[in-house]
């Protein structure tokens, strides 16, 4: 089922003593030939505590969340079509960092292991999030996160998952007839 434009979205990436939720609220638009913008609250959750750890408010283009599925996907390829190793040394892969419009939260995919079994991707690696919690007092902003382990199938249920929210909002902008 699609979401319509009245659901808001919760979609979650857990990894290893943590977990990042996005709370999506309905995407929205100024007018039918501007682009899509998202808000969500993204809150990092401790595993272990069983609660919150730190929250911030997100917003974006719409196209920044696909934009996100695409670095964690390709960095899924990218480990299982590469060998990383340069004679006795394993060689880091990392992506991009993710960063959306305003800049309050930062995701990153780094070294792992990704192979092939059967027709399934197997292991995991390693991603850090960063999010926007604060300004100094000079205006700067001071970040605070996480680094941890994913696996390669809770990575696939979180971009699935928000290709679908994504894919539900990106419409073509209505058509506009003037009087004249």
């Amino acid at each position: 089922m699609q979401p319509t434009v009245e659901q808001r979205g919760e979609i979650s990436l857990a990894a290893s003593g943590f977990k990042l939720t996005f709370d999506l609220l309905a995407p929205s638009r100024g007018s039918p030939h501007e682009p899509v913008f998202f808000k969500s609250r993204a809150t990092l959750q401790s595993i272990a505590l069983g609660e919150s750890v730190l929250s911030t408010f997100v917003t974006g283009l719409l196209s920044d969340l696909t934009d996100l599925c695409d670095r964690i996907d390709g960095h899924i390829n990218q480990l299982v079509d590469h060998q990383h190793i340069q004679g006795n040394r394993i060689v880091p892969v990392e992506s991009r960092a993710w960063v959306p419009l305003d800049l309050g939260i930062v995701i990153q995919c780094l070294s792992g292991k990704v192979r092939s079994e059967g027709e399934a991707l197997v292991g995991g690696f390693a991603i850090r999030i960063m999010l926007d919690i604060a300004r100094d007092p000079h205006g700067k902003m001071v970040g605070a996160g996480v680094v941890g382990e994913v696996k390669v199938q809770e990575a696939f249920h979180f971009t699935q998952a928000m290709r679908e929210y994504v894919a539900g909002f990106e419409r073509p902008a209505p058509d506009v007839h003037v009087k004249q």
